[in-house]
């Protein structure tokens, strides 16, 4: 579109060809996946001049490239290493900024790069997500659990986990930080008394403790910092939120525009011409409303289950 072969390394990064400490493309990675170097385009930082678009007999300067979940970290306003947002889409996806180094043990998250700003030095993130989120609960949906999305915001207060029912949403494996295909969804701990409201309720609360196993994981790299911003379809449920909030024992942010990843590359663009941009911190904030942290150990019993099951 610039007459430029370029890109920015973030978007190289999602290639699984770039080397994150040189920011270029990586030799071994190309000749494992048969990849000739040449075929690729040189790797530019993720601001500055990065060519012109004409459309419409216009000359449109172009400033800002990024991925999505870079473009989309930026527009919750993450600038310092520990600051986090979580993603609640199909799947629910964690990403917390780092510094200026790849972290060395990223402890089963994913190091990868959150952006280049040209004139300054790289800023790496770490990446982790629970596969099925969204995902499972149109998933519970089509088993016909409940019907209106309004329903999910009238759950009980008591956990269903306290009640010994648990639901692991491995339904395409687990992720972070386990990796590992194998694994299956299941409900553990029912009885005749269960219903279709206390699976609903498990499933959810298994969403929130397979995120709190991501945050716990990343934790141990870098310091996350308070509060997590989140968006996305799930940050729409004040139940889901406040549930979220008592699981991780943290308060969060939910946001309030529904265009992060264009926010955060217009944003990004603007600075980069020149413009002063103001950030402002915009969204609810909620407290957890309990401590569900002590219930994690029986998630973990529960994951470790569904993990040695798949494993037969």
């Amino acid at each position: 579109m610039t007459g430029r072969f370029e890109t920015d390394p973030t978007t190289a990064s999602r290639t699984g060809l770039m080397n994150l400490a040189r920011l270029d493309w990586d030799e071994d990675l190309c000749a494992l996946y048969g990849v000739p170097p040449d075929c690729l385009p040189r790797i530019v930082p993720s601001t500055g001049d990065l060519g012109i678009l004409r459309a419409g007999g216009r000359a449109i300067p172009l400033r800002a490239s990024l991925v999505d979940q870079q473009a989309a970290t930026w527009g919750h306003g993450c600038r310092r290493p520990g600051d986090t947002k979580i993603t609640f889409g199909t799947g629910a996806f964690a990403f917390a900024l780092a510094g200026e180094r790849p972290p060395a043990d990223p402890q089963g998250a994913l190091p990868t790069l959150a952006w280049a700003r040209a004139g300054e030095a790289p800023i790496y993130a770490l990446d982790g997500g629970v596969y099925t989120a969204g995902a499972a609960v149109e998933w519970a949906r089509g088993l016909g659990l409940f019907g209106d999305v309004l329903a999910l915001n009238d759950l009980p207060e008591e956990p269903a986990i306290a009640r010994g029912l648990a639901f692991v949403p491995a339904l395409a494996g687990l992720a972070c930080p386990h990796w590992n295909r194998r694994a299956r969804g299941a409900w553990l701990g029912m009885d005749l008394a269960t219903g279709p409201r206390d699976l609903v309720q498990a499933m959810l609360e298994g969403i929130a403790f397979r995120m709190a196993e991501v945050i716990e994981a990343m934790d141990r790299v870098v310091p996350i910092r308070d509060p997590i911003s989140i968006d996305g379809g799930l940050s729409a449920n004040p139940w889901f939120c406040g549930l979220l909030a008592a699981v991780l024992g943290r308060p969060l942010r939910i946001s309030e525009e529904p265009e992060l990843t264009a926010l955060g590359t217009a944003r990004l663009a603007a600075e980069a011409a020149g413009l002063a941009v103001v950030l402002r911190s915009e969204g609810r904030l909620v407290q957890p409303p309990r401590d569900l942290r002590p219930w994690r150990a029986r998630f973990a019993a529960a994951r470790a289950a569904v993990e040695v099951y798949g494993m037969a």
